[in-house]
């Protein structure tokens, strides 16, 4: 719609496509909005008391905010993908606003590896102005990228990533664990992501927060940790931001078309060593296996290069504490890293390396081959959807679709996930297994599918909440 919208009786607008409304809108009763993307481009008010519900099978999206002037009864919004608040032209302070309650997937949605509610630019304030409760379902992920203010009589939030000040003014704060996951960086690459992490350049809090849920505890991240509060400090653990000791900033929260949740990147504020008071026990011989003396040249195969501990990481480790970072010493290269055999998970990196000689062969002979499967299902997908660029993401569930019809590559596509995905759960840290496969799936990219998009196409990072297209987070 072009025009003003204003609903004056109780109405449910229920859509198979989408719903875009381009001017301001106002409520005069209850509304429901249902469809597969709800977009309102404009103000949304609300001029006496009414409820607002919108559902939507992917995105919600309110570009100037809700109830800037007169906001409604409560909002309930249900989404299988995300809330935008904002757009990318703006860059002013924003807000959500209703009477009584504001929930946001109250139910819990599925895990994903973005913000599943943001403003990318510019402040956010999410409140209500008599007396009800702001709600984020289990799962649901806030990134903003200026200073978030959330203000209620109780406040339930999940994970946080604040490129400002994070702001909970309410009686009683709770924050919602969750099972672990899988994230996306800005850079593009995914990171295991264990659980529910509460990221702002500063912290102010009018009450101490609760945990709920079964989830592990909250990890809170500052700039500079030992800013944190002295409750904060005793109950949580506190981590830098960044390693530099930096700030958040709005280009960090840029994951493409929706906005990043980050984790902390620095040193935690606690020094592991002050954790023991006393010499710790020694651990038993049994618990890590030694290397069979075949191992270190089949692990060299898949990038790994066994090195044995320092003398000082020893005799840290016989006293029961010792933390081995084979990345910040600068033992990381394009074609491998040198690893500790303590961090290394044998089983997997072996299983790593059978897979790699499956997959490849021996000496890499089926090079050739691999791209040449990958080259003729990208001139058939180009040949049946008419595209230009091949997206990872659709090529991938284009193979899906056509698991006969395309069953090399999709086999191909598969064996490969399994491949990066074990030498993955190896021990090595991203900085090191990242650069390693990136130089497998150099060999057989073909030409118009770039390695990047090779590399969405094994492991997709775009994620569909609530589709059985495909799924697969959470393995």
């Amino acid at each position: 719609a072009d025009s003003t919208v204003l609903v004056q009786d109780a109405v449910t607008v229920t859509t198979t496509g989408d719903q875009v409304y381009g001017r301001e809108a106002t409520l005069a009763q209850d509304a429901t909005f249902v469809g597969a993307n709800v977009r309102f481009l404009d103000t949304l008010e609300s001029t006496t008391a009414g409820a607002l519900v919108v559902e939507a099978e992917e995105q919600i999206q309110f570009a100037r905010g809700v109830g800037n002037v007169t906001a409604p009864t409560s909002i309930e919004l249900e989404y299988g993908g995300s809330v935008e608040i904002g757009d990318l032209d703006n860059t002013g302070p924003l807000a959500v606003r209703a009477e009584q309650s504001i929930a946001f997937n109250e139910d819990g949605g599925g895990a994903s590896p973005f913000a599943t509610v943001f403003q990318r630019n510019g402040d956010l304030t999410i409140e209500t102005t008599a007396g009800g409760d702001i709600v984020f379902g289990r799962n649901e992920k806030l990134s903003v990228g200026g200073d978030a203010t959330l203000r209620a009589p109780s406040v339930q939030l999940g994970d946080a990533t604040i490129a400002g000040r994070l702001t909970v003014d309410a009686d009683n704060f709770a924050i919602r664990t969750r099972p672990g996951g899988t994230s996306r960086t800005s850079s593009g690459s995914f990171v295991p992501d264990s659980g529910v992490d509460v990221l702002a350049n500063e912290f102010d809090f009018r009450t101490n927060p609760t945990v709920e849920g079964g989830g592990r505890n909250p990890i809170f991240g500052l700039p500079d940790p030992s800013a944190a509060s002295p409750f904060l400090k005793q109950r949580f653990e506190i981590a830098a931001l960044k390693e530099d000791g930096s700030r958040l900033r709005a280009s960090d929260l840029d994951c493409g078309g929706v906005a990043c949740d980050l984790r902390p990147e620095g040193p935690g504020l606690t020094s592991i060593g002050e954790v023991f008071a006393e010499r710790g026990p020694s651990p038993d011989p049994w618990l890590i296996a030694p290397l069979q003396e075949s191992e270190p040249q089949r692990l060299a195969e898949v990038g790994v290069d066994v090195r044995a501990l320092s003398p000082e990481e020893s005799a840290a480790r016989q006293l029961g504490v010792v933390i081995v970072d084979d990345v910040a010493r600068g033992r990381v290269a394009d074609d491998g890293a040198s690893v500790a055999d303590l961090r290394l998970h044998q089983d997997e990196a072996r299983r790593a390396s059978e897979l790699l000689e499956e997959v490849f062969g021996a000496d890499f002979e089926r090079t050739e081959e691999l791209r040449q499967v990958l080259a003729d299902a990208v001139a058939d997908f180009r040949s049946e959807t008419g595209v230009d660029r091949v997206s990872g993401f659709e090529f991938r569930r284009y193979l899906n679709n056509r698991p006969s019809s395309q069953f090399p590559a999709y086999r191909t596509l598969n064996d490969l996930d399994r491949l990066l995905r074990h030498h993955r759960r190896s021990g090595l840290a991203p900085a090191e297994y990242q650069r390693i496969q990136r130089g497998w799936l150099e060999r057989i990219a073909p030409e118009g599918l770039p390695v990047g998009e090779l590399a969405e196409a094994i492991h997709p990072t775009r994620y569909l909440r609530g589709s059985d297209i495909l799924d697969v987070f959470g393995r």
